[in-house]
């Protein structure tokens, strides 16, 4: 697939995501939290790699509240690497700033998770503007997804709406 044939697809894809309606979107956020929950992948994980919102993409920062028996850990960009990494948050309210994109992320103070956590006890929970059948990404086009999962063995789950 070309790069015309992505974009287009991209537009396609989030115009239908933002025509959900508020409503809508809670209850899918709901359903979404709780079938990642009750999964058999996250009992066995030891640690949880989320995303925040956009505010077209699910909503899983509930899940920080729900769940004081995991490790909780949000992309932060390393500007040094241009890259970014996983660190834990504690507390969404106060431990997650304003960053690059305007997208909430953990503040400098939160500890960057373990490069072996990362790679193989976390459960990654990624969001896509759509995915294929086969499991196929279709991100913003920037990569950094891929990079930050490029070593992961541990399960990677697409979250997005359908």
């Amino acid at each position: 697939m070309n790069s015309d044939e992505k974009r287009a697809l991209r537009q396609d894809f989030l115009a239908r995501r933002a025509a959900i309606d508020a409503d809508a979107r809670r209850e899918a956020d709901r359903r979404i939290r709780e079938a990642v929950m009750g999964s058999a992948a996250y009992r066995a994980m030891r640690c949880v790699a989320l995303f925040a919102t956009d505010g077209l993409e699910p909503d899983l920062l509930p899940m920080t509240a729900m769940d004081g028996e995991k490790i909780f850990a949000l992309p932060r960009y390393v500007a040094e690497r241009k890259c970014y990494e996983l660190a834990i948050v504690r507390d969404c309210a106060t431990e997650l700033v304003r960053a690059r994109y305007g997208l909430l992320e953990p503040s400098a103070e939160c500890p960057a998770l373990a490069s072996e956590l990362v790679e193989r006890e976390t459960l990654h929970l990624v969001p896509g503007v759509a995915f294929d059948d086969a499991g196929v990404r279709l991100g913003r086009g920037g990569g950094f997804y891929d990079r930050l999962l490029e070593h992961v063995v541990s399960p990677v789950w697409g979250v997005y709406y359908a």
